[in-house]
C-alpha cells in the first residue's frame, strides 16, 4: 500500500463508516452506496477487505501525469477519490475539484493570520 499524506480523514486506515448491515465505507458520504463499499464485517468480528480497499489505499497520485509536476500535490494529495470514480469511473485517477482556484486565497488566509502586520494588505 501506498503510505502518503491526505488531507481527506476518509483515505486514513483505521477511519471507517460501518452501516447497519456490517459494509464497510472510507467516507461517510458514500455510506450506504454499496459501489463504495471496501470491505464486510465477518460474523466473526473481522473485516474482509475487497478490491476497492486495495484500490483506494494504493493510490498514488505521483502515479497520475497530472499530478507528477503539479506544486499543489502536496496540498491535495490527487485529490477525492470518490470524485475521481464519479468524473473517471475508476478511484486509481486524479480529481483536482477547485484545488487549484483555492490555493492562493488559502496561502494568503494563512500568511495574513500567521503575520498580520507584514500581509495586512493582502486581499
Amino acid at each position: 500500500m501506498c503510505i502518503r499524506d491526505s488531507p481527506c480523514g476518509s483515505e486514513k486506515k483505521g477511519k471507517y463508516v460501518i452501516d447497519p448491515f456490517g459494509d464497510v465505507y472510507l467516507c461517510f458520504f458514500t455510506a450506504g452506496q454499496k459501489e463504495h463499499c471496501i470491505g464486510t464485517i465477518s460474523q466473526g468480528g473481522t473485516v474482509q477487505w475487497n478490491t476497492s480497499f486495495y484500490e483506494i489505499m494504493g493510490r498514488n497520485p505521483l502515479q497520475f501525469p497530472e499530478c507528477y509536476h503539479c506544486n499543489l500535490l502536496p496540498m491535495c494529495g490527487g485529490g477525492c477519490h470518490i470524485r475521481a470514480y464519479k468524473q473517471r469511473g475508476m478511484y486509481n485517477a486524479p480529481h483536482c475539484g477547485s484545488t487549484k482556484e483555492l490555493a492562493e486565497e488559502r496561502i494568503k488566509l494563512y500568511l495574513k493570520q500567521k503575520y498580520p502586520g507584514r500581509f495586512g494588505g493582502l486581499r
